[in-house]
């Protein structure tokens, strides 16, 4: 009566593919080689299969932050954990991850380190790094054991534009350039 059309096999698609040509991707993070964001893209692979993502058997390219956040190296830079955490969602494509690598690379100049690292201390994105702003970095991510107090008063001095915290620009003045490099460096 009726027959049943035989499905055509479908070839497996490779995870690693999935994320994309590293010659294509090194265009866009020109400090990384082909061969360094190809084996990068290995481990994001293995974070994928740890997190354990299964739609219908399509492959999926993000992985929840958790499972990056908690790696054993990522967690030693709390500041690149916070990068990582602070991305839209709960998720983190490859193309973040790499951004926020990129931001961590020994060769990323100076000033892009240090803008970079007011985003991340601005924890409520209102353009300035309060007292309370600095307690959580502090305290969350970077392990530091301070009372909000201490942190208000050694930002007084700083603090010339705004009452409430400190600019971009007397940010970078109360946190030195090897503070900096030493927070926002990685590799």
């Amino acid at each position: 009566m009726f027959k049943r059309k035989k499905l055509a096999a479908t070839a497996p698609v490779d995870p690693l593919a999935a994320l994309g040509d590293p010659k294509d991707i090194a265009k866009d993070f020109p400090l990384f080689s082909s061969a360094e964001i190809k084996a990068m893209q290995k481990q994001f692979v293995v974070w994928l299969d740890q997190a354990c993502i299964h739609h219908d058997g399509r492959i999926m390219v993000e992985v929840p932050s958790h499972v990056v956040v908690d790696q054993p190296k990522v967690a030693l830079n709390g500041l690149f954990a916070l990068a990582i955490r602070s991305g839209p969602g709960h998720t983190v494509t490859f193309l973040d991850f790499m951004a926020v690598t990129s931001l961590f690379h020994p060769k990323t100049p100076l000033v892009d380190k240090q803008n970079a690292m007011f985003r991340l201390y601005d924890v409520d994105r209102d353009g300035v790094v309060s007292p309370a702003d600095a307690h959580h970095v502090l305290t969350q991510y970077l392990g530091f054991t301070i009372d909000i107090s201490a942190i208000a008063a050694s930002m007084q001095d700083f603090m010339t534009t705004s009452a409430v915290g400190l600019t971009s620009h007397e940010f970078h003045q109360m946190v030195t350039d090897s503070e900096v490099l030493a927070a926002m460096t990685i590799l």
